[in-house]
């Protein structure tokens, strides 16, 4: 009798720890173990730099991220995610250019800025890229990321060399949505908390395991 209640515990406990193990498991990225797979989502490269000066009044900024940020899956949401203002936090009409992940496999990691209009000379802009950016994995942008920079006096003839490798495999888009400051959110937060949950009812059951165990054990040694 006992042993047998003592299986029917070991499995109930085991039942309950899976879905934890599965929830832990997750963390990966879902790129089918590609070289990228346990590479964390950020950017890594802008060609302008935090702080730059004498910035093209028509200058086409591209960012690399380390994922890939230009599935169709993904693209409705991360046009949204690329934001333009000037120094009075005015928002500034820009083009977003994707390049066309399952033509250009290559690129597919790479997001072009450029604003619509010139930008005014001898002026402060920031560009922001919000944490909701988010891979075709799923995984979210770590940190939102912000690029400050003050335009120079002219405008530039020179184009992107990416650019014009595409040619038309690209997607584009306009937008000149605000920066919505508190509308940050921590990638991973409710998987973090169902496992926490999940945890917290298998160490209650090893708990009550125990006891039932040590309650049945001095039952027996009085009999």
């Amino acid at each position: 009798m006992y042993k047998k209640l003592a299986a029917c515990l070991v499995a109930l406990i085991m039942i309950m720890a899976m879905p934890a193990s599965v929830v832990f498991a997750s963390g990966g990225d879902g790129s089918g173990g590609g070289k990228n797979k346990n590479l964390p989502f950020k950017m890594d490269y802008c060609s302008v730099e935090n702080g730059a000066q004498d910035i093209s009044l028509n200058e086409t900024i591209q960012m690399d991220f380390s994922k890939n940020v230009c599935n169709v899956l993904v693209l409705a949401d991360n046009k949204k995610c690329f934001h333009l203002t000037d120094e009075d936090g005015n928002a500034v009409t820009i083009r977003l250019t994707f390049p066309d992940d399952q033509v250009q496999h290559d690129y597919k990691r790479q997001v072009f800025i450029t604003p619509v209009e010139e930008m005014y000379p001898l002026s402060e802009y920031k560009l922001s890229v919000d944490n909701t950016l988010k891979a075709k994995n799923g995984k979210t942008l770590e940190e939102p990321v912000v690029i400050k920079f003050t335009t120079g006096t002219i405008t530039t003839e020179e184009t992107n060399e990416i650019l014009d490798t595409l040619g038309e495999n690209i997607v584009s888009y306009e937008s000149n949505l605000p920066v919505i400051e508190d509308e940050v959110e921590e990638d991973g937060e409710g998987t973090n908390i169902l496992a926490m949950s999940i945890a917290g009812i298998v160490v209650i059951l090893i708990i009550t395991a125990t006891v039932i165990f040590a309650v049945l054990r001095n039952k027996k040694k009085q009999q």
